[in-house]
């Protein structure tokens, strides 16, 4: 038969009972200010009384209100079904009311929603401890369950977070011991799950050196509320070597504000430190070589220095340098320690002298020792020194032989001259090097010798059969002439690469009058001047020869 259901209406009082109205009447204001709802099964008619809060907590009228009590398996939620049920037999069978029946779950309400309720309830049995009552409440607690559950959806997210990062992250108490980690600190530690890190501290890892160091910095945190950031960590173990980690410690504190411990976050960075230590290894090895490797430079630049003439031959060779019938001057600026650029200057007879101009390919150590090479050649070669254009020939057949046997691909340009101031003639070979400036001061005018035709030879170094023509003319008027290498005119101006002839020329022909130190010093300043970085970008190497012997008979 279908459940019934009690009247609200309290039972008729004995007259004269002023008491018992009272503690009734208490009894109806308490049910009316309680959220919970009252409720009474008859176990042996599985009849069931609900109070008025009760059914609205469950959306029924009194005349459609099922037993959710004595027929829970039909309104319980699937999900809760088979463990409360249970749970309810197991109660009324112990025959003892001494505690209360208590359990949270889920009813179908009147509008067919699950919703979460809160029982409580307490047994009545008789004198043979069979169950005859079971009188209890019923409170609604969907949104305590509603907030309890976005908040366990919270904590599981963070705990997929914490645990999936792979960077050590873990909680600790005032003790500072453990009370919270992640996977990737108790795989640190060796251990599998990160539970086994509760209540524990560093001292049951780390030996002694890391360990107290890890608690002082720990308990400073906590005595000042300061955080410790990115401080790289040297981490002792009593187990396995060293490691690094870098680390930031906080204040772990509650909602009120209140410093409840510490909390950290650590990531390995042992094989960079490691790699550090390697590399300043390496680096200071390196500065030791380098070191000796500048030493030996230096020794090499005082060399190739030491090399360049000091002074000049006379002519003839018993004259004094003041009545020299060619007298010299050369400036030479390496933009590096060791240059590619050099010059010589010899007697070819009593009366004429070779003036020899070179420029190595590149600069440093391989220039260098090309231009060593070179001046060796040019004492075994000297013998051909008076034709010009069988001298570099020579130069070129030796030197292409020596370069042929190395990996490697370097060249020379050169210009050669051999000036007769007594038979008043100038001679010259050129080897792809550029034009030198001839000066006549008597007339004021400039200008640059040509190459000797039918054109200038190719580079020294690279093609072993290659010839060199040589040009002859009278000296005239020609007082002075300049030979450089290309450094003086190659600049970093923006309009132009190469500083153009007319203006070159305009350097020598505006001082046409000076010494010709001075000459020099200042094609180099106006140089400089149109080199809008005020600097040279390869090697200088210009010599002056000039010539004070007879003028010809106008």
């Amino acid at each position: 038969m279908p459940p019934q259901t009690h009247s609200d209406s309290p039972a008729p009082e004995p007259e004269g009972s002023a008491d018992q109205h009272l503690r009734e009447e208490r009894y109806r204001l308490a049910l009316r200010a309680s959220s919970e709802g009252v409720w009474d099964w008859d176990i042996d008619s599985n009849e069931i009384y609900y109070s008025d809060q009760a059914l609205k907590l469950l959306g029924y009228e009194r005349a459609s209100a099922p037993n959710i009590v004595g027929n829970a398996r039909d309104h319980l939620h699937p999900q809760d079904a088979e463990t409360i049920t249970a749970r309810l037999a197991a109660y009324l069978a112990t025959g003892d009311g001494s505690e209360p029946f208590a359990v949270e779950c889920r009813f179908r309400t009147a509008s067919g929603e699950f919703l979460w309720f809160r029982l409580r309830a307490v047994g009545v049995w008789d004198y043979g401890y069979r169950p005859v009552r079971l009188v209890g409440t019923l409170a609604n607690i969907t949104p305590r369950k509603i907030a309890e559950e976005a908040l366990l959806e919270e904590r599981h997210l963070l705990r997929q977070l914490i645990d999936t990062i792979p960077v050590n992250i873990y909680f600790k108490d005032l003790a500072s011991r453990f009370t919270l980690a992640n996977r990737a600190i108790a795989r640190w530690f060796g251990r599998d799950n990160p539970e086994e890190l509760v209540g524990m501290s560093d001292a049951d890892f780390f030996a002694a050196e890391h360990a107290e160091k890890a608690l002082r910095d720990e308990q400073e945190i906590i005595r000042t509320g300061k955080p410790l950031v990115g401080d790289v960590e040297k981490e002792t173990w009593s187990h396995r070597e060293d490691t690094w980690v870098v680390t930031t410690k906080a204040p772990l504190r509650d909602r009120y504000g209140n410093i409840r411990g510490t909390f950290g976050v650590s990531s390995d960075v042992t094989e960079l430190v490691r790699t550090q230590r390697a590399l300043r290894d390496t680096a200071a090895e390196l500065e030791s070589k380098n070191r000796g490797m500048e030493e030996e430079l230096h020794l090499a630049r005082e060399v190739q220095q030491a090399l360049l003439p000091r002074s000049y031959p006379c002519f003839p060779a018993h004259a004094s340098p003041e009545n020299s019938l060619l007298r010299f001057a050369h400036r030479y600026l390496p933009i590096g320690g060791l240059a590619g650029d050099f010059f010589q200057v010899f007697p070819v007879s009593e009366t004429a002298a070779g003036v020899l101009v070179c420029d190595v390919m590149g600069h440093g150590v391989r220039s260098a020792l090309v231009t060593a090479v070179l001046r060796g050649m040019i004492e075994e070669e000297r013998r051909a020194a008076h034709d010009p254009g069988t001298f570099l020939g020579r130069l070129n057949a030796a030197l292409t032989q020596i370069i042929a046997q190395v990996d490697v691909t370097t060249f020379v340009t050169a210009h050669y001259m051999v000036i007769d101031p007594t038979g008043r003639t100038i001679a010259w070979a050129s080897a792809a090097h550029p034009r030198p400036v001839w000066l006549s001061r008597a007339s004021g005018r400039v200008g640059r010798l040509p190459d000797p035709p039918p054109k200038r030879g190719p580079v020294l170094g690279l093609l072993p059969e290659a010839t060199y023509s040589t040009a002859i003319r009278d000296l005239g008027d020609i007082d002075a002439v300049v030979l450089f290498t290309d450094g003086i005119y190659e600049t970093d101006n923006r309009s132009c690469d190469n500083c153009p002839e007319d203006l070159f020329l305009s350097f020598f022909g505006s001082r046409i009058r000076e010494p010709i130190g001075a000459i020099l010093d200042g094609v180099l300043g106006d140089a400089l001047t149109f080199a809008e970085g005020n600097h040279f970008i390869d090697d200088v190497c210009i010599v002056a020869t000039e010539i004070a012997g007879p003028r010809p008979t106008p």
